[in-house]
């Protein structure tokens, strides 16, 4: 009878156990996502602060006037820009040597998947999400559109 019991309330227990495995990988993604706007937003900052010219006018192909490529340095490494955001890709061309957003944060147990959909996305992924591709934030940047801020979009249908 004891037995009986204990085998209903561990199946009406691990329901609500799964629904917070699937709730913390959700707090997870909005935290993560938190901490890319809040990290942009200080990369750009940084940027304008560093060169007056670092701005929405100037992407990864396009020299400000000082000759180079637009970029924030921070600890001693440089990190690209895309008109005044942090680039989503590694720096080529003008940018060569620059590093993209993600190599910016240490984001310990998160999956970054680069020039995700085109360049000028990054994946932000949850690994142990039952679909890790579903469950993730993608971080956006413009190509060619200056003067728009990047986009920050949530994915948790995999989570």
């Amino acid at each position: 009878m004891v037995i009986v019991i204990l085998g209903v309330l561990a199946a009406a227990a691990l329901p609500k156990f799964m629904d917070l495995q699937r709730d913390a990988r959700l707090a997870k993604l909005q935290a993560l996502q938190g901490v890319l706007i809040s990290s942009a937003n200080q990369m750009r900052a940084l940027c304008k602060l560093q060169y007056t010219q670092c701005g929405d006018a100037y992407g990864h192909i396009t020299a400000m006037p000082n000759g180079q490529a637009p970029h924030v340095t921070m600890d001693g490494r440089d990190f690209g820009m895309q008109h005044g955001w942090p680039a989503p890709f590694d720096g080529y061309g003008l940018s060569s040597g620059y590093a993209s957003f993600a190599r910016a944060l240490n984001l310990g147990g998160i999956s970054v998947r680069p020039y995700v959909g085109s360049s000028f996305e990054m994946e932000f992924q949850i690994p142990e999400a039952p679909d890790p591709a579903n469950c993730k934030v993608t971080y956006r940047t413009w190509f060619w559109a200056a003067g728009n801020s990047p986009t920050y979009a949530i994915t948790n249908s995999g989570c």
